[in-house]
């Protein structure tokens, strides 16, 4: 599942990834918004804290398991005229070089 929308990322063993989202919710919005999470087609649930963030998610120890395609839908519900919807995919490949940084930031 890749396409000219799907952002690649490849990613050393070991290392953390941070997949950031450009544009994402002001606070304005964030009160009437949802985000699902995907990998590979399947529902998955970012690490978080305490709450949900709309900024993106971080993959920490980068393993093989976590290869794979993770696509976010976004759905903005503010009334029942205003509605918007918008998907990101991120194509999340092993590294065949050693990252030197520990943390590498994707904006898609």
């Amino acid at each position: 599942m890749s396409d000219q929308n799907t952002k690649n990322i490849q990613v050393a063993v070991g290392k953390n990834v941070k997949v950031k989202l450009v544009g994402a919710l002001g606070k304005k919005y964030r009160k009437f918004a949802t985000i699902a999470w995907s990998k590979n087609n399947e529902h998955w649930y970012p690490e978080y804290k305490k709450r949900q963030r709309y900024t993106g998610f971080v993959i920490r120890n980068f393993r093989p398991g976590d290869v794979g395609v993770y696509t976010g839908e976004i759905y903005i519900e503010k009334s029942a005229t205003e509605n918007y919807k918008c998907t990101v995919s991120v194509n999340v490949l092993p590294s065949r070089i050693a990252v030197k940084e520990n943390l590498k930031t994707t904006t898609v």
